[in-house]
């Protein structure tokens, strides 16, 4: 009797070992470039009040600002020729084509009433990773893509051990420049797991830090003055670094 339970013991641990290394763990990609369009089109169609769609002019704009050579273009075929620059960089290292795709879209919905952004797979996986709570204590505001203000630093929280202060500009985390990057981008690096470590470079000074959790309470500041305008944020997503909800559809 207890001979067999030790072989339907060894049976059982078997099949688990089988199961998990079958199981690979999925890596995230980007989105083909004409399955792309067309979400992005319908979520235009979806959210936008002024503009129920993308216009062919907004296509042919954007191709002549990545592919300034190309000839024989017009709103005919602007389209076509967008997906395929996206195609082409679709091929390439995933950094370079998350880039792209990020840079691509902002330039593409520039002209578009509203905060137009689209979250790359890779901060998307960072953003919904649970075990990412913990950061160093910096309230960031967005001037433009890729440039960021350091508006406050967080009494007791790691950069305000490390004497970081207001009023200077985010250059890089971990030697990884921010300068294609839009909020979520940033906040997603910069938050991680309690205790380990981040570097950030500020104005050309760089910090060595290690993440943690922190309590404050929010006595000082609910909102801040930014060019001498008021701009209000919602405290608890402040305490994540973040200032406000992402949808969970990648867009807008």
């Amino acid at each position: 009797m207890l001979k067999i339970k030790k072989i339907n013991k060894i049976i059982w641990f078997s099949i688990f070992i089988i199961i998990f290394f079958s199981c690979k763990r999925e890596e995230y990609q980007l989105m083909e470039p004409e399955k792309f369009i067309s979400i992005l089109e319908k979520e235009v169609l979806k959210y936008y009040y002024f503009s129920n769609s993308i216009p062919l002019e907004e296509y042919l704009r954007t191709v002549k600002i990545f592919e300034p050579e190309l000839k024989n273009i017009s709103t005919l075929n602007a389209k076509d020729y967008f997906i395929e620059i996206l195609r082409q960089n679709y091929k390439k290292d995933l950094f370079i084509a998350e880039n792209f795709y990020r840079n691509a879209t902002y330039e593409l919905l520039k002209n578009f009433k509203g905060r137009n952004i689209y979250i790359v797979p890779s901060t998307l996986a960072l953003l919904n990773d649970k075990n990412n709570n913990a950061g160093i204590g910096i309230v960031l505001y967005e001037e433009e893509m890729g440039k960021f203000f350091i508006i406050d630093v967080i009494e007791g929280s790691p950069a305000y051990l490390a004497d970081i202060k207001p009023n200077l500009y985010l250059q890089a985390i971990d030697n990884m420049s921010v300068s294609n990057f839009f909020l979520e981008d940033v906040v997603a690096r910069i938050k991680g797991k309690p205790k380990t470590k981040i570097n950030v470079t500020i104005q050309d000074n760089n910090y060595e830090l290690y993440r943690s959790t922190y309590q404050f309470l929010p006595i000082r500041k609910t909102n801040w003055k930014i060019n001498n305008k008021k701009h209000d944020y919602i405290y608890k997503y402040v305490l994540q670094l973040m200032v406000y909800q992402i949808k969970s559809n990648n867009f807008f």
